[in-house]
């Protein structure tokens, strides 16, 4: 059966970042900017997450073992009033997700998918400025500040009682600020796994009786490619590696999810440690907690999210086997599940993601 998941997501957010930067040096910036809200609330960790598809922007291999296709579109079109902050700054995101055992004859133990991202930026007006005398000109004009990434990603997963996936992606990046603009191109690449270190059910089944504790790792290595050129200038990728490990414990109705994620930006010298747990209860609802520790950036953030779904509650209404004359809206209660994902992050030192707000809509089927 093929299986589609349509999310809806939107991020508001202020980020003196763009604000203060020298037009062109922002150095696609951006892409260090996860679009997962699932993921902020637990910090940022995302490369050896096996929920939420967002999690395949850093690390394409999770893909390799989502069970799902989704495509998403900014729940706020408007936008930029609704952001606190100078100059303030808007994130749109787009994603398309194809589970490839939907629909190809994989053999049995092999997974795979493909997804499209579109992860964009814009800021509120900024006024131009002097960059010589360090002051604005004084002219009024302003100018804002707009990016975008476009990613592909493609994966591959072996899964037996040890899972292993492999995922590879291109982003084609660009910016543009008033008159002027700039892109680049680039890859990622990723590894998953997961191997169960105390055995009790299946690794997929929250309600057994028996305790299960699965250690998952991920990595990935991102934005390598040719330097960016803004007017007659090369700015670097902010190439990055990332690791990460987390524990999935199960038992009956309750998952408890306890993670950390090591990102090293070292194209630009910056380097953050992501930690974040997640507790899930009657696969309904979802509580997370994170921190962004980051030594080489002043300012580190608090987070905290949650997700509600609605496929236990209409599974519980109409049960969970199918009957053989039931119609299709039947159908669609046992199969479609609606899920409401919210984050914020709190900074203590001015960070870009002080006061971030992200909400998302999932409908899946």
């Amino acid at each position: 059966m093929l299986k589609i998941r349509i999310a809806i997501l939107s991020c508001v957010m202020t980020a003196s970042a763009f604000g203060q930067a020298k037009v062109g040096s922002a150095g696609a910036r951006s892409l260090a900017i996860s679009p997962s809200v699932e993921a902020f609330g637990m910090g940022g960790v995302s490369v050896m997450r096996w929920s939420g598809n967002w999690s395949s922007y850093f690390n394409p291999a999770t893909l390799a073992f989502a069970d799902f296709q989704y495509f998403s579109l900014s729940a706020f079109p408007g936008g930029m009033d609704l952001i606190d902050g100078d100059p303030g700054l808007a994130q749109r995101s787009l994603a398309v997700s194809v589970n490839w055992k939907s629909f190809l004859n994989l053999p049995p133990k092999y997974t795979g998918g493909v997804s499209y991202i579109r992860n964009a930026f814009a800021t509120g007006p900024i006024e131009e400025t002097s960059y010589e005398q360090g002051t604005e000109d004084g002219s009024g004009t302003a100018f804002r500040a707009n990016s975008a990434a476009h990613t592909l990603s493609l994966a591959l997963g072996y899964s037996s009682n040890v899972k292993f996936g492999l995922g590879i992606s291109y982003t084609h990046y660009t910016e543009d600020y008033s008159d002027y603009g700039s892109y680049g191109n680039m890859l990622n690449f990723g590894v998953i796994g997961k191997m169960p270190i105390l055995l009790g059910g299946s690794a997929s089944d929250s309600g057994s009786g028996r305790l299960r504790a699965d250690l998952s790792l991920g990595a990935e290595i991102g934005n390598i490619g040719p330097q960016m050129k803004f007017l007659e200038k090369a700015y670097p990728l902010p190439h990055a590696a990332r690791f990460g490990a987390g524990f999935d414990l199960r038992y009956k109705w309750l998952t408890v999810f306890p993670a950390f994620e090591w990102e090293d930006q070292y194209a630009n010298n910056q380097s953050y440690m992501h930690s974040g747990a997640e507790v899930g209860l009657f696969e309904f609802a979802a509580l997370r907690i994170g921190y962004i520790s980051a030594p080489t950036v002043t300012g580190d953030v608090t987070t905290y999210g949650l997700s509600l779904s609605s496929l236990p509650v209409t599974r519980h209404l109409v049960g969970v086997k199918p009957a053989n004359d039931e119609g299709f809206f039947i159908y669609l209660l046992r199969n479609m599940n609606l899920k409401f994902s919210y984050a914020h992050g709190e900074s203590d030192g001015g960070y870009y993601q002080d006061g971030a707000d992200y909400y998302a809509l999932e409908i899946s089927l």
